[in-house]
């Protein structure tokens, strides 16, 4: 039975080959005969069609979700790489998602606060006023009549993200030792400055610590407004 982390890098592996591209397969030799068969047995470019080469990676980085997106963003100002019709195509890549459900939601503020919804807030806006890939923002009304955006983390992103940076810690190695132009990038590298950069968009207790030192040294800047958080 294949892993997790086989399983989302045969996924991987089938979403870019849909759009026209191989990947390598940097896994331990130790692993079967049945899981290295089924890396490449997609349908290669059955996606492609006429895109151009940046439409097709862009294309298959919002397919592949959060973590995908959010690299081909860091990976749109290195021009040192890609050439400019793929950094044009990657500067394209949205954030924006689908909302997940009010009731999840609603699950996540309860299980966090140890409260329920109602003795929380006096007010809680069902559909969010923004959905991004990490979490989404709910306007809502304190039991004291504060008026507050309430930014809920989509369930289970924590444990994709790090998953799908396994194996690029995985790819980035791989890179490093066998690529032509391994040592000038230093893939490893680029990786591990990705997961610092995503990691710290996970921690929204860091976040906020942002913002209060952001709000305080500015506190005298009437042209700046920063929320309370």
């Amino acid at each position: 039975m294949m892993s997790h982390k086989s399983r989302r890098y045969r996924e991987i592996v089938v979403v870019f080959a849909k759009y026209g591209f191989g990947l390598i397969r940097p896994f331990s030799s130790r692993d079967s005969i049945e899981e290295k068969a089924g890396m490449f047995d997609a349908d290669m470019g059955s996606a492609s069609g006429r895109a151009s080469r940046g439409g097709r990676l862009r294309h298959a980085l919002e397919e592949l979700g959060p973590t995908f997106i959010k690299l081909g963003q860091l990976l749109s100002v290195r021009r040192d790489i890609f050439p400019a019709d793929i950094i044009e195509e990657l500067r394209k890549l949205q954030d924006s998602v689908q909302p997940f459900s009010f009731l999840e939601v609603k699950s996540i503020i309860e299980d966090e606060l140890n409260d329920k919804l109602e003795n929380i807030y006096t007010e809680f806006c069902e559909s969010p006023v923004a959905a991004a890939s990490i979490a989404q923002v709910h306007r809502a009304k304190l039991h004291s009549g504060t008026q507050v955006a309430v930014k809920v983390q989509r369930p289970e992103i924590e444990q994709i993200i790090h998953l799908d940076l396994e194996i690029l810690k995985g790819i980035a190695r791989w890179l490093d030792r066998h690529a032509k132009y391994g040592e000038s990038y230093n893939f490893s590298g680029m990786v591990a400055d990705f997961e610092s950069t995503i990691n710290n968009e996970l921690d929204f207790t860091k976040e906020g610590e942002n913002a209060d030192t952001f709000r305080k040294n500015f506190s005298q800047d009437e042209g700046i407004f920063v929320p309370q958080v």
